[in-house]
């Protein structure tokens, strides 16, 4: 072991992929790979080659990334939401973090978005942050 934040040494697996060759023989083997786990090395591969690393880089990130994943989250139920809901999340912390800054009427065009909406999504944000940092004391 190397003591990685994962606790599993990432280099054992990893040195397959230095071969000449090995990128079409990972590519051969995968098919007994869990669909998910395919389709996440297909998104870090695709991420890491659009950043513009060479095949043999890309497809070695990809596999570190998708070893540690598995090995994080293996075994587990999971439910990833959509991107929509990734955005509007992102949306409302935005919307939140720039209240007092920026008016309502300007966050509400910046939005498009009604004031009404923009008051509904600070409130929420506020009680959602409040929460956070100071717990409840009956629930």
């Amino acid at each position: 072991m190397n003591g990685d934040l994962f606790g599993f040494d990432t280099a054992d697996p990893l040195d397959v992929i230095e071969r000449p060759g090995a990128v079409a023989e990972l590519q051969d083997a995968m098919h007994r790979w869990p669909e998910r786990l395919r389709e996440i090395f297909d998104v870090e591969r695709a991420l890491s080659m659009r950043a513009g690393m060479s095949e043999v880089d890309a497809t070695r990130d990809a596999v570190e990334r998708t070893f540690a994943i598995a090995h994080y989250l293996g075994s587990r139920m999971l439910y990833f939401p959509g991107a929509e809901k990734l955005r509007l999340a992102l949306r409302d912390m935005e919307i939140h973090r720039l209240q007092g800054r920026v008016s309502v009427e300007e966050l509400a065009r910046r939005f498009s978005l009604t004031p009404a909406s923009i008051y509904h999504i600070i409130r929420t944000e506020t009680e959602r942050t409040r929460a956070k940092l100071q717990g409840r004391l009956f629930d």
